[in-house]
């Protein structure tokens, strides 16, 4: 259900030559949730439950779902290399862990204090997205400062 949107988004960027973008990127692999909580009874709760999964030991939901669903993802992430070619491969995976742990997260998260997106808090909603982006946006693409190697 996401990942077809998330693969059609991705589409557009590249026949737009704009694949390279680290934010339309975000914008790709986090607006078709966003969506979906917006504008279905159910997305909120898919949201939450992903994010739970996400948190238990026994494996990653890439490991405990179908990962053929989860498609869009792993073009999304093949994009973002591209885009961050000097952050190492251990790095860059670790923060695409977070974007995807700390996403539904976020946007369960604002459901539970807001309540669904409805006409009322809809402008609100929107702002959390845009933060949202923005914040991974920056957090994927930080500069992966060496740290001295420990004796």
């Amino acid at each position: 259900i996401l990942n077809e949107p998330r693969h059609q988004r991705i589409d557009a960027l590249e026949a737009s030559g704009q694949a390279h973008d680290l934010r339309k990127l975000m914008s790709a692999a986090i607006e078709p949730l966003a969506e979906c909580v917006r504008t279905t009874d159910w997305g909120a709760r898919y949201a939450q439950i992903y994010s739970e999964l996400s948190q238990r030991p026994a494996g990653s939901p890439e490991v405990q779902w179908d990962t053929s669903h989860m498609s869009s993802m792993g073009r999304f992430e093949a994009l973002v290399r591209r885009c961050l070619p000097a952050l190492p491969p251990s790095v860059l995976q670790r923060r695409l862990r977070m974007l995807r742990n700390h996403t539904t997260y976020a946007l369960s998260g604002w459901v539970r204090f807001n309540g669904p997106v409805n006409p009322s808090n809809a402008v609100s909603f929107r702002r959390e997205v845009e933060a949202l982006i923005e914040f991974m946006t920056a957090g994927v693409g930080a500069e992966h400062l060496q740290r001295p190697s420990q004796p």
